[in-house]
């Protein structure tokens, strides 16, 4: 479906990146004054994948946050959150742990797969 956007001309394609940023907005500005003392907010971006499950084919879009975490060595920073999938009434929850153990530099990479 992305590939069509994108056939169709690249203003339309700029113009639904555009929309699902202005969506976005507000979750990312919640994100940013939750946990501006322990997270450095650095980017964000849209990320599309063509998906299929059941015979039935989709669109997967996820918000990519991309952070520096700033804890202390020997604490742990967690970052929950709900969200909902569409067409699913339900919610849902996300946590994520993060664990400083030294000094050194550490890299947390979370993929979300869907099963």
């Amino acid at each position: 479906m992305f590939l069509k956007l994108k056939r169709i001309s690249n203003d339309y394609k700029r113009n639904v990146e555009q929309g699902i940023d202005d969506f976005c907005n507000r979750v990312e500005n919640l994100f940013v004054s939750t946990y501006f003392e322990v997270v450095f907010f650095k980017k964000s971006f849209t990320w599309f994948k063509p998906i299929s499950f059941l015979k039935e084919s989709g669109l997967r879009i996820d918000r990519v946050f991309e952070c520096e975490v700033m804890v202390p060595p020997g604490k742990t920073l967690t970052i929950a959150c709900k969200y909902q999938v569409f067409g699913d009434r339900g919610t849902y929850r996300a946590e994520y742990k993060f664990d400083s153990v030294s000094q050194h530099r550490q890299t947390w990479i979370h993929v979300d797969r869907y099963h």
